[in-house]
């Protein structure tokens, strides 16, 4: 494999609207790094979608500061109500599990990547359809399963936004190496 044959394949997929392989690429890309060269990547990933998810739950100010390296205790039991907001809550979590679990940090620094881009995918395909998200969130609180999120997902806005985050991450992985 080439050196850029994981960059490449990232790109790819992400022209493709391939979650997986985007996925698949950036733990490909990512073992090429040490955790030292990748966090900053990954937290950048998570602050550009900071202002998405503020904006829509502006009550819950802790990622900010903590993401700005503050000493902050996180609220990881906040359930945000709003689109995009758990997404964007799991993308902080697995950050945090990329910091306490070296032996794991690739696997959880894409499962941040991945949620980061997922919670502007979700913002925006919910301002599309906002009231089957409204349908999908109720029915998802009460454990029931709908045929709303597909369509808040693939709407064309939402893809746009996630080959626009999977592509931003590849280009922030490519000027690493």
């Amino acid at each position: 494999m080439t050196p850029r044959a994981p960059f490449n394949e990232l790109r790819d997929a992400a022209a493709r609207g391939d979650w997986d392989g985007c996925r698949s690429a950036s733990a490909a890309a990512l073992t090429r790094l040490s955790w030292g060269q990748a966090r900053p990547l990954v937290l950048r990933a998570l602050r550009d979608r900071w202002p998405v998810f503020q904006a829509l739950h502006p009550q819950i100010a802790w990622p900010g500061p903590w993401l700005a390296g503050a000493t902050v205790q996180p609220d990881w039991e906040v359930e945000p109500e709003g689109p995009g907001g758990g997404n964007f809550i799991q993308a902080l979590e697995s950050l945090a599990a990329a910091e306490n679990h070296p032996e794991q940090w690739v696997e959880d620094a894409v499962e941040a990547v991945a949620g980061a881009i997922m919670t502007e995918v979700i913002v925006v395909g919910a301002a599309a359809y906002p009231e089957r998200w409204r349908r999908w969130y109720r029915a998802a609180q009460l454990g029931q399963v709908t045929d709303d999120l597909e369509p808040i997902v693939y709407h064309p806005d939402a893809q746009a936004a996630a080959r626009r985050g999977w592509l931003a991450w590849a280009e922030s992985l490519a000027q690493v190496q």
